[in-house]
């Protein structure tokens, strides 16, 4: 039996799925006890999903190579290292998602620092790491469906009546979209 609910499967709507995608790491951290908030939003082939999480390490190093650059530029592993090292399935999933986009804008808050990193076509244009005002923290990702992979803008009746499909397994979590919560 085929389920239907995620929306088309014959292509049509890769935006929707990467949308799909992005709100799945943020459940996973819901899940964890970490995000009472998720916000999505979805116009033609724009796209943004943010979180209250507790935001992408900052600080971290896989291997020497920065953890955000680890994860969302994986699809250049090996890193130009002389000894390779380990492959993430975290990093395979987000540089997928990083490469399906003409742009693309992460911007992760946590403890005491602030991480921008700005790609296009899945390559880093610039990144800048400085401190965080107050306390917040969380992942903000915000894009640009390549025009040439997704040929139709993202389904909003579909992302929208999937989202609602979520709201029994995260209780006590705001999911918004578009700027309202969906029906």
């Amino acid at each position: 039996m085929i389920d239907e609910r995620a929306g088309p499967s014959d292509g049509s709507d890769l935006g929707g799925a990467l949308v799909r995608s992005l709100v799945l790491y943020s459940v996973a951290e819901a899940q964890a006890g970490h995000v009472r908030k998720i916000a999505v939003q979805a116009r033609g082939k724009r796209f943004a999903v943010s979180d209250d999480g507790r935001g992408h390490s900052t600080g971290k190093t896989i291997d020497g190579t920065p953890y955000l650059s680890f994860i969302y530029e994986h699809l250049a592993y090996p890193f130009g290292l002389s000894a390779p090292g380990a492959v993430q399935l975290q990093g395979l999933g987000m540089s997928l998602i990083n490469s399906l986009c003409e742009e693309l804008l992460v911007q992760v808050r946590r403890g005491e620092q602030q991480a921008s990193y700005r790609y296009a076509h899945g390559r880093l244009l610039q990144k800048t790491l400085e401190p965080a005002p107050g306390q917040a923290s969380g992942n903000n990702l915000r894009g640009r469906l390549c025009a040439a992979l997704a040929a139709h803008p993202i389904d909003e009746v579909v992302l929208g009546q999937w989202l609602e499909g979520l709201r029994p397994s995260l209780p006590g979590v705001c999911i918004r979209f578009n700027e309202e919560e969906p029906a």
